[in-house]
């Protein structure tokens, strides 16, 4: 008698297995086990059970297609926050980047890259983005900040990747506000008028060979801005350029180098 109900026991949950089992091609999931139930299988004890156990194997079948896709589109949910101000010359980039931080729930250090701003002459922001990206037990995840200038909000979309190939020579969000401290865009935008300027660092380390001389080249130190001169050459470092535009392209260029410690 024990036996027999032991078997029984075994069949049902083979019924449940049976329902829940996938077969996978070419990425799409099959409910191969559910079909095979419906197509080769007629119980004619305990059908019912046997019945609503497939039936929830189908139904954990479904569950385990649908909750990463969920958790997937909550995680890469669009946020927004409010940003300090809609003006170039008295946004506070770091206090903002810090409230996005905030918000998203990190408390790690970031790295920066692809940061570029477009003002007026007067410091209205035309466009403001940049992404930053986390590496911790969530693996690698890449933040896309755009500044909405109507709404005077950022708006924040996330991707968790696989692996980014220039992580380790990004800047950290410490360096790049270290930077943006000492470069004053009402002093260091082109004196020429144009309609409007750029500040743009792509976040990325790179070695600055060329001929310095009589160029607009300069290093962010800590006692503020130097000239770069040949003698200073080569600098590894993170590059902000700043230059005028026109309606299709830069001018006026100057570079501004923050080096990295030899």
């Amino acid at each position: 008698m024990e036996i027999a109900i032991e078997f029984l026991i075994l069949k049902l949950i083979g019924y449940y297995l049976l329902g829940s089992f996938r077969f996978n091609f070419n990425k799409i999931a099959l409910p191969v086990g559910f079909i095979a139930y419906l197509v080769f299988f007629r119980p004619k004890i305990n059908k019912p059970v046997k019945k609503a156990l497939a039936s929830l194997g189908l139904f954990v079948f479904i569950c385990g297609l649908l909750i990463p896709v969920i958790q997937k589109s909550y995680f890469e949910r669009q946020r927004v926050v409010n940003a300090s101000s809609n003006n170039i010359f008295t946004i506070n980039l770091k206090r903002d980047h810090n409230a996005i931080k905030h918000k998203l729930g990190i408390n790690e250090s970031t790295k920066i890259e692809d940061f570029v701003a477009s003002f007026e002459k007067s410091g209205a922001i035309k466009e403001l983005r940049y992404e930053f990206l986390t590496n911790d037990n969530k693996g690698i995840v890449l933040y896309n900040v755009n500044f909405s200038s109507d709404k005077n909000q950022y708006i924040i979309n996330t991707t968790k990747v696989s692996e980014w190939v220039q992580y380790d020579r990004l800047i950290t969000e410490e360096q790049f506000f270290y930077a943006l401290k000492y470069l004053d865009l009402k002093k260091v935008k082109p004196k020429v008028e144009y309609p409007y300027y750029s500040i743009r660092c792509s976040g990325d380390c790179t070695s600055s060979s060329w001929n310095a001389q009589d160029s607009n080249n300069f290093l962010i130190t800590d006692k503020g801005i130097n000239k770069l001169n040949n003698k200073d050459l080569p600098v590894n470092g993170y590059t902000f350029w700043i230059y005028g535009n026109t309606t299709s392209y830069g001018d006026s260029y100057k570079s501004y180098i923050l080096p990295i410690p030899k």
